[in-house]
């Protein structure tokens, strides 16, 4: 049970688009790789990885629209 009655929500985890581990949402430099966790690589984009993402904005963009 929290004690202050408020529940404190959890990060928000993304894919380093260099390594493909988890990384805070945000984060410029990937703590386990060293590299720009924005930048899109290849291993990123050739598993798939990118379009899944693309996948996940447009179904967020569409529920937006929906509201």
């Amino acid at each position: 049970m929290i004690a202050s009655g408020h529940a404190k929500a959890a990060p928000v985890l993304v894919l380093c688009r260099q390594c493909v581990r988890y990384v805070f949402e945000g984060a410029r430099t990937c703590p386990h790789c060293h590299g720009d966790a924005l930048e899109i690589s290849e291993r990123y984009r050739d598993g798939g990885y990118l379009v899944i993402e693309t996948m996940q904005r447009i179904d967020r963009l569409r529920e937006g629209s929906e509201s």
